[in-house]
């Protein structure tokens, strides 16, 4: 799933591989498919040099000397950017949605929206939401949270993912934020405090930053992952409510014990367990200087409660001293805080060592694992997603790209009355059966069979 800190490292690597460079060709699509009009649009480009790669949220634009024109990509669910020959196995059934040809490169783009737009209009509406990108360094958390409270008669979980209110927030960084800041998803922004909207937003900026780095440095994300794709809730291990609410009808994760949002409480009570940055409630010591503090490492700006950097986690100078000098056994502040900084760092250094594989439901993590005999390693179970008589079928898989291994997971899943193979889904409703697994048919519901059996 492609999300704003995805599109930023997209952005990134573009920037390096492209900028400067004149285009040679473009096209849409498979060249023997687009029709001459299409064609010709892009055809425009051609000979004009890159001047600027641009990104905001889950948009890249890619600017031009010399022409007014420019080229918006918004990478949809599972957009990727291919450079050269090189193209993923994932990706041999995929048409290309945009080739640029230049002098000594080529650059693909798949499974992404692409079209023309007017390049100063576009940079004006990149300009004018720049500071509310959740992963914009001088991000402007007065002007999101005014933003956020504007919207009083709406779902919190509707309004994050907003994109003119939160540029680049997504599903996971909307399941993960709300959880971390103990907000119930299915409430109104009216039933919230401004506390707590604006916990909300440092727990946002927070899980994006990881969720950055993990995109940039190839690291798996599921090591954070709290409650997104979880059925137990990692902070007390109460059944995870999975529904789809408001407006957008996005897969949301959340505990009724722990997401209480209470008005009333002058403390906020907030997960405590693998907590990325710890957003500190601070009851006004003198010690704490009030004014905002310069990370001196990478010079970001951060507000004074905050005892570590907000975009590189490098602690605050001034705790870095104090915690020398601090008993640990006495459990200060700022022990509790380096210690959730080791905790993170250890689990970014850790990779994917003592992790459990990944599997796709309750029901399927109760089988033996097989193992890829090539790699010596287990294997993961992965849903098909290309359309097709298989869609939705699991199956084993070796993390290893270049690995060929393949074995179905789903044979002893009964058959439905089409006599094909049926897939696992889980009950969305809020009620006694909420997040159990259930075995149906696997065609379109019009043409569902109409077999059920609990899992």
């Amino acid at each position: 799933m492609v999300e704003g800190p995805g599109c930023k490292v997209k952005g990134e690597v573009m920037t390096k591989k492209i900028k400067g460079k004149t285009i040679v060709n473009v096209h849409p699509g498979k060249p023997e498919k687009v029709c001459k009009e299409n064609s010709s649009r892009f055809q425009q480009f051609c000979g004009h040099k890159v001047s600027e790669v641009r990104t905001l949220g889950k948009e890249l634009f890619i600017f031009f000397a010399q022409i007014s024109l420019c080229i918006r990509i918004h990478f949809l669910m599972d957009g990727s950017v291919r450079y050269g020959n090189n193209r993923d196995k994932n990706l041999q059934a995929s048409e290309p949605t945009l080739t640029i040809i230049f002098p000594d490169e080529k650059l693909t783009v798949y499974k992404s929206s692409v079209d023309i737009r007017c390049a100063e209009e576009s940079k004006e509406h990149c300009d004018s939401l720049a500071d509310l990108d959740i992963n914009y360094p001088l991000f402007n958390f007065t002007r999101a949270q005014q933003r956020i409270e504007q919207q009083q008669s709406e779902l919190i979980c509707d309004v994050i993912m907003d994109q003119t209110v939160l540029p680049g927030v997504g599903n996971i960084i909307k399941n993960e934020g709300l959880f971390k800041s103990g907000i119930n998803p299915t409430v109104c922004v009216s039933d919230l405090s401004p506390k707590l909207i604006t916990c909300l937003l440092h727990r946002l900026r927070d899980f994006s930053h990881v969720f950055y780095l993990c995109r940039k440095n190839n690291k798996p994300l599921k090591n954070h992952l709290c409650i997104y794709e979880k059925s137990k809730c990692s902070q007390c291990d109460n059944q995870v409510t999975i529904c789809k609410p408001g407006n957008l009808k996005r897969l949301t994760f959340f505990c009724r014990v722990c997401q209480v949002n209470s008005n009333h409480s002058t403390v906020v009570s907030l997960p405590k367990k693998n907590s990325l940055l710890g957003f500190l409630q601070l009851s006004g010591s003198s010690s704490i200087p009030t004014q905002d503090w310069a990370c001196p490492h990478c010079t970001f700006i951060n507000s004074s409660p905050s005892l570590s950097c907000n975009m590189c986690l490098s602690p605050k100078p001034e705790d870095r001293k104090r915690k020398m000098s601090e008993d640990p056994s006495a459990g200060g502040a700022a022990t509790k805080i380096m210690k959730t900084e080791t905790e993170f760092k250890k689990v970014h250094s850790d990779g994917e060592k003592n992790l459990p594989a990944q599997v796709a439901s309750l029901e399927d993590s109760k089988l033996p694992t097989p193992l890829c005999q090539t790699h010596k390693r287990k294997t993961s179970v992965k849903t098909v997603r290309k359309a097709g008589e298989n869609k939705g079928r699991l199956f084993y898989n070796c993390g290893i790209r270049e690995c060929k291994f393949f074995q179905w997971a789903d044979l002893h899943h009964p058959l439905c009355k089409h006599e094909r193979r049926t897939v696992l889904r889980r009950v969305l409703k809020q009620n006694d059966n909420n997040g159990k697994e259930f075995y149906s048919c696997p065609l379109s519901k019009a043409e569902q069979c109409g077999f059920f059996e609990w899992a």
